[in-house]
């Protein structure tokens, strides 16, 4: 029977999003090109398929461009994906980066914990029980986590992070959607686990932030989920960066060079459409 985790895993993954998000990454990708310097240097984190920018259109704006995400990035891959000629491709290479620092093992591991638990206490469910035995091992987890980045980048003219941190904590979030389900819960304890995974998510966040803004030397542009839109409420993850974002502007930590609205239609299938917004940062 295949982990949790992994049948989680193949739902964020879009099938049709070249197809689908040709038009948004048309429109991002020409926010990008129109906002930097030429023949400069970037660093792209959290790649992935590369669905969401043009890397052919990238190549030829930037003279060297770094592929980051947790697993190494199949450069040769999205190279021929985007038709990219020979010359440039000697300009882009991939590396590792893992901004949270929890291996794909872990969150298995942390699945067949929580089912065993849940196994254990069948005769009488009690999500309350539940609810606190789950709060433990993500607090756990996420104290144990060490992220793979490093103050010894020497940085990059540009860092883009686009649609990352609504993932980076989505996780936790989705397993105990499919965990609590099976509960009844008159004492709002599904809500609690929520609140805690937001909790840990308003800690983590800003040091995450600190060294993209570091490493960062002409600017740090972030691409967000403000809204899914026909939904109230904000998206995790993309708020904790929203936040603190504005008490780094409210102490005059940076500055917003740029700032723009896209929408994004991440999942045509589910209609699951995104107001994502495009924020240029600066040092101050």
């Amino acid at each position: 029977m295949e982990n949790l985790y992994d049948e989680l895993k193949k739902l964020c993954k879009m099938e049709n999003a070249r197809e689908d998000w040709a038009d948004y990454r048309d429109n991002l990708t020409k926010i990008i090109t129109g906002d930097t310097v030429k023949r400069t240097n970037v660093m792209i984190i959290g790649v992935g398929d590369c669905n969401d920018l043009d890397l052919k259109i990238l190549s030829d704006h930037f003279d060297l461009i770094c592929l980051a995400d947790k697993s190494l990035p199949d450069v040769p891959g999205l190279c021929d994906k985007y038709n990219i000629d020979t010359e440039k491709r000697k300009n882009i290479f991939g590396r590792t980066i893992d901004l949270i620092g929890i291996s794909d093992n872990t969150y298995r591991k942390i699945a067949d914990e929580i089912t065993s638990f849940m196994n254990r206490d069948k005769i009488i469910p009690d999500i309350s029980n539940l609810a606190d035995f789950v709060i433990k091992k993500y607090t756990d987890m996420y104290e144990d986590a060490v992220p793979d980045f490093t103050d010894s980048d020497d940085g990059y003219d540009y860092v883009i992070i686009s649609g990352v941190y609504s993932q980076l904590f989505n996780m936790p979030a989705m397993m105990w959607d499919v965990f609590s389900e099976q509960y009844q819960d008159d004492d709002g304890e599904t809500a609690t686990v929520y609140h805690e995974i937001s909790k840990i998510t308003d800690k983590k966040i800003p040091s995450i932030n600190d060294y993209l803004l570091k490493i960062s030397k002409r600017g740090l542009i972030t691409v967000n989920e403000a809204k899914r839109v026909g939904r109230r409420g904000a998206v995790e993850g993309a708020y904790q960066f929203f936040k603190d974002i504005q008490r780094r502007l409210d102490d005059g930590l940076v500055d917003i060079k740029t700032s723009e609205k896209l929408l994004w239609p991440f999942d045509v299938t589910q209609s699951k459409l995104y107001e994502m917004s495009y924020i240029h940062l600066i040092n101050s």
